[in-house]
């Protein structure tokens, strides 16, 4: 699975505001049919059910904001521990994994809105599959951009977040990175072999490989050109 992840900091948003920005990400998001169900919300199951899960996935319609905010509302209240502000989002859809029987869920989710904790807090999380391609990578990331304004966002795998030491409130390195406007990054370490293109606010940087397998070698020159450590330093 591909994570893609990012996050900002300290950042305002009424519960209208992160229904919109919601959203406009999934209007904008390729819709593959083909390779994922609907968008949903985990409910209950009822009592008599003879399903051996307690919780179903129930498809919700997203063109409707006041769902959506009714969706971000009932997550918010379940998670809540105190007041504060911000919202918690989380929205699912099935994907038909060929190398098992059935359906795997990839999640949607994101905590927005805060304001009074140390930055970035506020952050999103994005699955898709593995197999995805480039093309369509960018248009995912360009939509959860566009929507969220997030200062970092990157597509990872478990492993690849893992194995560059990564550690919060770092920006994420994988095959595609990117970063907003006015972060520090040294383009004169990173080498021509890594693409690096002005766009959405910001620029996004490309390493040698795959999605779900990239370039250590130049995530780790990407990350020295952000201030970073990397594992051999």
């Amino acid at each position: 699975m591909l994570w893609i992840v990012g996050g900002w900091g300290n950042r305002a948003d009424p519960l209208r505001s992160c229904a919109e920005r919601l959203q406009r990400s999934l209007r904008r998001m390729p819709s593959e049919p083909d390779r994922y169900g609907p968008w949903g919300v985990w409910q209950p199951r009822e009592p008599d059910s003879e399903s051996r899960f307690d919780r179903e996935l129930i498809s919700i319609d997203i063109q409707d904001v006041a769902v959506l905010e009714e969706a971000i509302t009932t997550v918010t209240a379940r998670g809540r521990r105190r007041t504060t502000p911000g919202f918690q989002i989380e929205l699912s859809r099935n994907a038909i994994d060929e190398n098992q029987d059935g359906a795997v869920a990839l999640t949607y989710t994101a905590r927005v809105g805060f304001v009074d904790k140390p930055v970035p807090f506020n952050r999103v999380s994005f699955d898709i599959g593995e197999g995805t391609d480039d093309r369509t990578l960018m248009a995912y990331m360009s939509a959860l951009i566009e929507a969220w304004q997030p200062d970092h966002l990157g597509a990872v795998t478990q492993s690849t977040m893992r194995e560059q030491g990564h550690k919060p409130p770092e920006a994420v390195v994988g095959r595609l990175t990117y970063v907003r406007d006015g972060t520090p990054l040294d383009t004169s370490m990173i080498g021509e072999d890594v693409d690096v293109a002005a766009a959405d606010g910001g620029h996004y940087i490309r390493v040698p490989g795959t999605p779900a397998d990239p370039s250590l070698m130049h995530i780790a020159r990407v990350r020295a050109a952000l201030g970073y450590p990397t594992p051999d330093a």
